[in-house]
């Protein structure tokens, strides 16, 4: 037997699961004749008085009515019940406290059977807890993982005085769930090929590793796609060739790390589910031995080999699907390590971009400075030609005042007309000479002698600073500089 779990691990203390106000449940009953090999398929929906009514009936085996010469099989009772998730944090459950207490009796449910659900392993389990009323065998757990896009938890035992087995089946009725792909037909079309009780359990196994494969299957051809956008296929016959350096890699890497994470869910889930396997292997065995009829027990056991060789395919496929998401895998990682590598190699081009264009600045700075260098020679040759205008000018200015001075009518000199020297052009020389010697004395000492030194120093002792001339042309220097280069990037 499998093993039995008294003490069942917390659930996911983020999510409140409530009763709902009003009971809204579906039931399925399909009776297969073992006669006239006919499936019978009854439904219909439950408030809380049917509900009550429909499990004693259930209880009784009474459900469907037959004649004593159409001997049943075996009979499947499921009672359906939704499960409302319209956020992250609580959802809201099929029936009523009442109504719940009424089918767990019934069912012989786990003590946490409510918790259990949005516990996020896929698993199976037995436990014991059989009505003393009847001889059944332990009740089966089987639940997917609790997700947004798929989730069904199933209690299910077999009762062989009735041939009977009930099942409880809870699942969200908004999303992609096994459960909510036509359980009804489907169901009938597979008791008509076996009527053992493992059928509705593996069905929903059966359908939970398509729906994990498929979701694998369509991460593989995502990566399809970004194996063209980044070109990395064999041949270049049949693509051509593309720029990677203007591929949106935001994008790329989003794709990828999703891709990445729902593979991961749905490797998660696969290794849940072969992990539940074998507990419906042993829940499967365990039920020819309470068979008391040699012909009821005859038919499960052949039964049971067709439910066998059916778990050992869907181990096959779960072993297969595993694969797949290994190389799927693989495949993200190889190209988020291209992605990443163009990516730098991006940032490198960029930097190489930046470094040419701080050396065309550069070679435009340098440019910039011959020509400065060029115009400070021509003003330095203006320079030289303006001071000797200014020493001719001088030396003559003197002499030219002198000259103004006795030519002013305030002078009195000899009234004749012959030409002569006379005693007055000594004052005139004897003035002009030591005028002249003085103004080029004066011209001098104001630009040979460090006024400007002698004054900073003179101001620097009662400041406390002391610049000095060449400090100064170098800070005027610096600064024509630094505005002839931001002229000159400004240009570029």
């Amino acid at each position: 037997m499998a093993t039995n779990y008294l003490v069942f691990p917390s659930s996911s203390p983020n999510i409140l699961i409530q009763f709902a106000d009003s009971t809204e449940c579906s039931t399925v009953e399909i009776r297969s004749d073992a006669v006239g090999g006919s499936v019978e398929l009854v439904q219909g929906n439950l408030d809380e008085a049917a509900l009550s009514e429909w499990l004693n009936k259930a209880g009784s085996g009474r459900l469907s009515p037959h004649s004593a010469a159409q001997e049943v099989l075996h009979s499947l009772q499921v009672l359906m019940i939704p499960l409302y998730r319209d956020n992250d944090t609580s959802a809201v459950f099929g029936l009523t406290e009442k109504s719940f207490r009424l089918a767990k009796k019934h069912f012989n449910l786990h003590e946490h059977f409510i918790s259990i659900m949005t516990n996020q392993h896929t698993r199976a389990f037995s436990h014991s807890a059989t009505r003393s009323d009847e001889i059944s065998s332990e009740t089966l757990l089987f639940k997917g993982r609790f997700h947004p896009l798929r989730f069904f938890q199933l209690a299910i035992k077999y009762v062989p005085g009735t041939k009977t087995t009930h099942a409880i089946l809870v699942f969200n009725p908004k999303c992609k769930s096994p459960a909510n792909i036509d359980l009804r037909f489907s169901l009938h079309a597979q008791m008509k090929m076996s009527s053992h009780p493992l059928v509705l359990p593996v069905y929903l196994a059966e359908q939970h590793i398509d729906f994990c494969t498929a979701r694998i299957h369509e991460q593989n051809c995502k990566l399809d796609e970004v194996q063209i956008m980044t070109g990395q296929y064999s041949s270049s016959d049949y693509f051509p060739g593309v720029d990677l350096f203007t591929l949106e890699f935001t994008e790329m890497t989003r794709l990828l790390n999703t891709s990445a994470e729902i593979t991961t869910h749905q490797v998660f889930t696969l290794k849940g589910l072969s992990t539940a396997l074998p507990v419906l292997k042993t829940w499967g065995a365990s039920l020819p031995q309470l068979r008391s009829e040699c012909q009821d027990r005859d038919t499960l056991l052949t039964d049971q080999v067709a439910i066998l060789d059916k778990l050992e395919y869907i181990n096959g496929a779960i072993v297969a699907s595993l694969i797949h998401a290994e190389h799927v895998e693989k495949r993200i990682e190889t190209y988020r390590q291209l992605i990443y590598h163009l990516m730098a190699q991006k940032g490198s081009r960029t930097n190489l971009e930046v470094a040419k264009s701080s050396a065309a600045i550069a070679k435009s700075a340098k440019e910039d400075s011959a020509v400065m260098r060029q115009i400070a020679l021509e003003t330095k040759r203006d320079s030289s030609a303006m001071k000797t205008i200014a020493m001719l000018t001088m030396f003559f200015l003197p002499g030219t005042f002198v000259a103004a001075i006795f030519a002013m009518p305030v002078f009195e000199w000899d009234g004749t007309s012959t030409p002569a020297i006379k005693s007055g052009f000594k004052s005139y020389w004897a003035i002009t000479v030591p005028l002249t010697v003085t103004v080029f004395l004066l011209w001098g000492a104001a630009t040979i002698l460090p006024w400007r030194s002698w004054v900073g120093e003179r101001l620097g002792k009662k400041t406390g600073s002391v610049i000095s001339d060449r400090e100064l042309d170098e800070l005027e220097h610096g600064g024509r500089m630094l505005k002839y280069q931001l002229r000159s990037a400004g240009k570029t």
